[in-house]
């Protein structure tokens, strides 16, 4: 194989099969793999190694794997054991229409049947146009793609790559986990989405049922939290200060004492009496 002329001919392959994210960086790294073996026809790599190079979780390789498959960019043999699976890769090259290319030939005035009275037509084949108004239909999107556009609206160009970059790390379904999430939380906005998926991220998360597992974990501990907070609450006793209590001791001391020297209330009566009578 030649390295730049599969290059050019996989870009030129997308426009036509077009190809997710994913599945476009595993292409890259299984053709530098490719490489260097010096390409041989067939070689073999560990699943760990085409993850790494492509920045891919294994749950998203696998996909990104079957896609090449499926829309004919690679195929590959399972081996038993650990061994790493056989690779080949597809020529894209060979199998481009070079017509008009390689041929110069072909090129000649003689052979041009777009020439009308000395000047070129510059009319497309019909043909030709039909694929070109098909390529603008044809969005390359995926379902995450799909939810944001439906669920947060128009997808500008940053969205576009921010989207792509966390599908290529954590997959289709846990980023829309995320974005579902959100919703639930009334927090529509990528900012707390973005959060999510960091977290996720650091916990090693790459499915959504672990995220899920993650959340009722999360809200149990935290209704178990709130229970001990109640219960030390409730058998909690008032403190009385030592200061306090030596206060009042000195005082009930000290009230028999106080009482001792007021006089009785009934000579304060008799004299009172004696003077209003006088």
């Amino acid at each position: 194989m030649n390295y730049i002329k599969e290059i050019n001919a996989f870009y030129h392959q997308i426009e036509i099969n077009p190809l997710s994210l994913p599945a476009s960086n595993l292409w890259h790294s299984l053709m530098h793999m490719n490489n260097k073996t010096c390409w041989q026809e067939t070689f073999t790599v560990a699943q760990s190694v085409l993850c790494y190079k492509a920045n891919l979780t294994e749950s998203t390789f696998k996909r990104a794997r079957t896609e090449l498959v499926e829309k004919g960019y690679i195929t590959f043999e399972s081996q038993r054991g650990r061994q790493a699976p056989i690779y080949q890769m597809i020529s894209l090259y060979a199998m481009m229409d070079h017509s008009g290319v390689d041929n110069p030939e072909s090129n000649t005035d003689d052979n041009l049947d777009h020439k009308v009275d000395g000047n070129f037509d510059h009319k497309p084949d019909p043909l030709i146009k039909e694929k070109e108004i098909e390529k603008e239909k044809k969005i390359t999107t995926t379902d995450a793609h799909a939810f944001y556009r439906d669920n947060y609206g128009e997808i500008r160009a940053y969205m576009q790559n921010e989207l792509s970059n966390w599908i290529a790390k954590l997959g289709d379904e846990l980023v829309i986990e995320a974005m579902k999430r959100a919703l639930d939380q009334g927090k529509e906005h990528w900012g707390y989405v973005k959060y999510i998926l960091e977290m996720w991220l650091k916990q090693g998360i790459t499915t959504v049922e672990a995220a899920r597992q993650e959340r009722i974990a999360f809200r149990t501990q935290h209704k178990s939290q709130k229970k001990q907070k109640k219960a030390a609450w409730t058998g909690k006793k008032d403190v009385v200060p030592s200061w306090f209590e030596k206060r009042a001791q000195s005082v009930t001391s000290s009230t028999p004492a106080i009482s001792a020297t007021l006089p009785d209330i009934s000579e304060v009566m008799l004299k009172y009496q004696s003077r209003m009578v006088q």
